[in-house]
């Protein structure tokens, strides 16, 4: 855990003049009802949970570093296997004219015309917080993409 603090540290203070950055964070309750109580004695007619969904952006070296954290949070009065944390980003990044490098964690998305999720041979699906498959979690990864005329291409 030492060596992930200093990592983020030095990521954070190495060039922190000309430094832009963002910080934007959800908050939601939610408050399950239920017709009938639950065979189960642990479950009653209600469930409440909080969730809490956080990102922090930091820009720097004109534009050329970026540094993006996303946590995640959520906590559930009755069911424990329901609560969890997940860290969704945690992704360094250096950009050129036509190149971008990251490590870290994180998740990929390659558009939205897709139907059968094909990103999904890196992402996981979060089971826990949605059946429907759209809830990701982050990932180890080195990312390198190359841009041109012809397109994007990736390699992992």
């Amino acid at each position: 855990m030492n060596r992930i603090n200093l990592l983020v540290w030095a990521l954070l203070f190495s060039d922190p003049l000309y430094a832009a950055q963002t910080f934007n964070a959800s908050l939601e309750f939610e408050q399950r009802l239920f017709w009938q109580q639950s065979p189960q004695a642990q479950l009653s007619k209600g469930q409440s949970s909080l969730r809490l969904e956080a990102e922090y952006f930091l820009d720097w070296n004109d534009g050329d570093k970026q540094l993006v954290i996303e946590p995640f949070l959520r906590l559930d009065n009755v069911d424990d296997e329901r609560s969890h944390v997940d860290i969704r980003q945690l992704l360094w990044s250096k950009l050129s004219d036509n190149s971008e490098f990251s490590v870290g964690i994180g998740r990929v998305f390659w558009g939205v015309t897709e139907s059968q999720h094909l990103v999904d041979v890196i992402n996981q699906t979060d089971g826990v917080e949605n059946i429907d498959g759209e809830d990701k979690l982050g990932q180890p990864m080195v990312r390198y993409s190359y841009f041109n005329d012809y397109g994007t291409f990736d390699a992992f």
